[in-house]
């Protein structure tokens, strides 16, 4: 029992918010075992045990039942091959994927269609006496069992052949998720937003795994001396229309991008106890889980200390005040040294917006000029292209960022890639000069930043004419033949490494990302749509969704 913290042999927390209940697992491991991986799952089945909890090991769900707007059971197959039905009053969705919402016809999301975007996963090797092994080998698929099975397969025979095992769990940190009754932002996470009905609160830095998508994230660098603590509100487990299923883990209905604050294991365990206890009120009451007493189990779970008690007379702090809105576009003009602004100005976007062009109009200094565009070109605001356009126009390529997966906190871009990702959303098309320069400049030893801020840049832009330049780039020596074929051996990662894995990552990222741009604009000779059949055959199965997903597009 346990997942990821017991046969995933992640056994110790790297952030979180430990206390509360959190607390008492802690304590009760504690004398259980020294090996915590091991102490933790007899913990949790001896809790099981002790207060009356039926347990089917090797069950699997697969499927809902619904009368009307109600899930009112789950359908399971056990490990005979039975198949049947588990009548409920209240289910929790536990599986990580949200598979038991997406099974009921709830909206989830998972694997962008406009980039690929996800945290690294691992699978951790198996050392007698281990606690605590993690690591970042690779993308994986949760919702694909072939991609699950081979990710396995790879991450076994890269291993040392004198090792004993491996983890029996593939330890995957992003998975379908949830969009639910309230759905949690990055702004949210960074404004620290307050609510009426927060049953967890969350801490961790920025811990991302490869690479944001967030504006906030693409201009605001916090790097990983920046703290978060961000209050989870009850409506992030409930679907949006169905009663009776409340949804935890990595399933919770939050941005990919917000996933890194609200993840961490000491949290996930009190959001956890939250929805068992939210789920023993409705039952014990007989109301719907969104009818429950939120009050009562906010008390309850301040007097457990899963709380603080400020939550119990906290109210939304949405919609921002004028006066946090004007000053956050003040610090716009000293952006380095104000990145929280730039949450400030995102969460409140049609407020913000003429204030934003007010200062960009009326800032003297170029550095507080270039931030102001810089600004309102991520929000699509073409205003201050010529700024951006002349700063392009005049920068060499910067050091830029090469893909990372573990220990990745902070930026995963550079400020010639914010000028061009901001000239392409804001679509500038005087920019194809100045953006056409920057490709040109382009090789094999170039950031793969770069790369993507070019692809994506011109792909917002949206110049045909951009299709020629990409096919250019494509063509350039050590750019393409990075997708794998399946065959009778698979290609081991060099020493089980996450670095070997991120070398990898990034020459397959880039690829992928030139040909989806250049398909997306036209194509050039077809050269774009052969590097996306090559990837849509691969069996990295999160390469290949993407691929099939943007060959599959309707174009004119």
């Amino acid at each position: 029992m346990g997942g990821v913290q017991t046969v995933g042999l992640i056994g110790s927390y790297y952030y979180g918010n430990i206390c509360g209940f959190t607390q008492e697992i802690d304590a009760g491991v504690a004398k259980m075992a020294k090996v915590k991986v091991m102490g933790k799952s007899e913990w949790y089945r001896r809790q099981c045990r002790m207060n009356g909890v039926d347990i089917w090991y090797g069950t699997l769900a697969t499927g809902a039942v619904r009368e009307g707007d109600t899930l009112t059971g789950v359908i399971v197959v056990t490990p005979d091959g039975r198949r049947g039905v588990i009548r409920a009053k209240a289910v929790i969705d536990g599986t990580g994927n949200a598979d038991i919402a997406a099974a009921a016809g709830e909206e989830t999301e998972y694997l962008r269609d406009d980039e690929i975007a996800i945290q690294g996963a691992g699978n951790a090797p198996r050392r007698l006496g281990d606690s605590n092994a993690n690591s970042d080998i690779g993308f994986v698929d949760e919702t694909d069992a072939a991609d699950l099975s081979f990710f396995a397969l790879r991450s076994r025979v890269s291993l040392p052949e004198t090792l004993w095992d491996q983890a029996q769990n593939v330890n995957s940190r992003e998975r379908r998720r949830l969009v639910g009754a309230f759905y949690i932002t990055p702004t949210d996470v960074v404004n620290r937003r307050t609510h009426a009905d927060t049953v967890m609160q969350s801490h961790s830095d920025l811990d991302s795994h490869g690479y944001t998508v967030h504006e906030n994230f693409l201009i605001a660098d916090f790097g990983r001396k920046k703290f978060f603590a961000a209050n989870f509100p009850y409506r992030a487990m409930l679907p949006k229309r169905l009663d009776g299923l409340l949804v935890i883990g990595l399933g919770v209905s939050a941005h990919r991008d917000a996933m890194p604050v609200l993840r961490m294991q000491a949290d996930i365990q009190n959001a956890g106890y939250a929805a068992g206890y939210a789920a023993a009120m409705a039952v014990k009451n007989q109301v719907p889980l969104r009818a429950i007493d939120v009050k009562a189990l906010q008390k309850h779970l301040v007097e457990i200390k899963n709380l603080d008690p400020s939550v119990l007379t906290a109210q939304d702090s949405y919609p921002l005040p004028d006066a946090q809105i004007r000053k956050a576009v003040e610090g716009i003009a000293d952006l380095t040294n104000h990145y929280e602004a730039v949450a400030v100005v995102l969460a409140e976007p049609q407020r913000a917006m003429p204030l934003l062009e007010a200062a960009y109009r009326q800032a003297t200094a170029e550095t507080a000029k270039l931030s102001y565009a810089l600004v309102l070109g991520i929000m699509g605001n073409p205003l201050g292209g010529e700024t951006l356009i002349a700063k392009v126009a005049a920068s060499e390529w910067d050091a830029g960022w090469q893909f990372k997966g573990m220990s990745q906190f902070g930026r995963s871009v550079s400020w010639v890639d914010l000028y061009l990702l901001a000239l392409g959303r804001s679509r500038v098309q005087e920019a194809f000069t100045a953006m056409k320069a920057k490709a040109e400049a382009l090789t094999e030893a170039s950031a793969f930043s770069h790369f993507r801020a070019v692809a994506m840049a011109f792909e917002k832009l949206g110049d045909p004419a951009a299709a020629r330049v990409l096919a250019a780039v494509l063509d350039k020596p050590g750019i393409r033949g990075n997708a794998f074929t399946i065959g009778p051996t698979i290609p081991e990662i060099p020493g089980h490494a996450d670095k070997a894995s991120d070398v990898e990552r990034a020459k397959c990222l880039r690829e992928i990302a030139v040909a989806r741009a250049l398909v997306r604009l036209g194509d050039w000779e077809g050269k774009g749509k052969a590097v996306l059949q090559a990837y849509a055959d691969d069996p990295r199965g999160v390469y290949a969704r993407h691929a099939k997903a943007v060959l599959a597009e309707k174009r004119p």
